[in-house]
């Protein structure tokens, strides 16, 4: 049998083993993958299954990356942040968790009932792309045209900040393949723009070994490499556990807490949009599954990406940008059995 094959038979048993956190595949490979969360549970994945090899490799515990402190050091009136425009002198020295107008990617942003994640960008059809987790908390209460903050509230956001009103969302259940959420864009905005980033450019689909950069809230702008983007992944929730398809998984960590919501890019392409992680891994949403969950408009689909060579004259390399504070010695540890 085809490791494919195997995977779609065996995943949800495997998805059930003590440590599990992820079933994947590797076509060129015909191998399965696991992502379990620390070595000591290598030990309970089967070698191989139905005759394919299985790879197992350490990815931590997978974890959503909204800023998690329920509380700001001081009183949302003493953070009140200045107002920067993105493309003002004071830009240069001022914080992704100031008051930004008009918006740009790459800054804070949250529901009122949230801390703090990120705005991934405002796409061409003027609408704020972030998480659900972020920007629709559905399991708080909230709904369709609840107020959206820049900066979110654990960065001083209060009622007069709000800069847009929630609209469309995917709700966070077992099997659902984004976590995503648009709100209108009701402040000036910079469509396609993220701070600190080349222009967006339109999108493309993600692919095993692609350099990426994102753009967050939190620890600024961090590169990895596509390691994987077909992943089934479970996340720990403020709420629960949730269980989502076809993710990409992305080497060394390049999000901390409030990173959520960053846009994934690469050469200037939309990729995916971070939502989760560990020490050791990013997962993102594949930004073809955004665009079809949410109907938003970030340009045009561009040709698919293609390795470099053995030159190095095609594809183009990312230089690691490790997060502060991020635990990570470039690659998840890999067991092949």
């Amino acid at each position: 049998m085809r490791a494919t094959e195997v995977r779609a038979k065996l995943e949800p048993e495997l998805m059930e083993l003590e440590g599990v956190v992820g079933v994947s595949h590797l076509n060129d490979q015909e191998r399965i993958v696991v992502y379990v969360e620390s070595p000591e549970h290598a030990g309970a994945v089967p070698r191989s299954l139905a005759g394919v090899p299985v790879e197992v490799r350490v990815a931590g515990r997978i974890v959503a990356l909204p800023w998690l402190r329920a509380e700001p050091p001081s009183s949302p009136s003493q953070l009140k942040r200045e107002r920067v425009h993105p493309l003002s002198i004071h830009a240069l020295a001022a914080s992704r968790t100031d008051r930004w107008r008009p918006l740009i990617g790459g800054i804070s942003i949250a529901h009122p009932r949230v801390t703090a994640g990120t705005l991934g960008v405002v796409t061409l059809d003027g609408k704020i792309l972030s998480n659900t987790h972020v920007l629709a908390p559905h399991w708080e209460g909230a709904k369709v045209g609840d107020p959206v903050l820049q900066p979110g509230p654990y960065d001083g956001g209060e009622p007069d900040d709000a800069v847009g009103r929630l609209e469309r969302f995917v709700e966070l259940r077992d099997g659902v393949k984004v976590d995503a959420a648009v709100a209108s864009a009701e402040a000036l905005a910079l469509p396609m723009a993220v701070l600190e980033a080349p222009p967006v450019v339109g999108w493309v689909e993600p692919a095993a070994g692609m350099p990426v950069s994102k753009s967050g809230r939190t620890c600024g702008v961090s590169s990895g490499r596509v390691v994987d983007v077909e992943a089934t992944i479970r996340v720990a929730y403020p709420h629960g556990d949730v269980t989502l398809r076809e993710q990409v998984v992305v080497e060394p960590a390049i999000g901390l807490p409030g990173d959520s919501g960053s846009l994934v890019t690469s050469g200037g392409a939309a990729v995916g949009l971070l939502f989760a992680g560990s020490d050791l891994v990013t997962v993102a949403n594949r930004v073809d599954n955004v665009v079809e969950a949410l109907g938003v408009n970030l340009g045009l689909r561009l040709p698919r990406w293609e390795p470099p060579n053995a030159l190095g004259l095609v594809g183009g390399l990312a230089a690691p940008a490790l997060c502060l504070g991020v635990v990570a010695a470039g690659e998840s540890k890999r067991y092949v059995f």
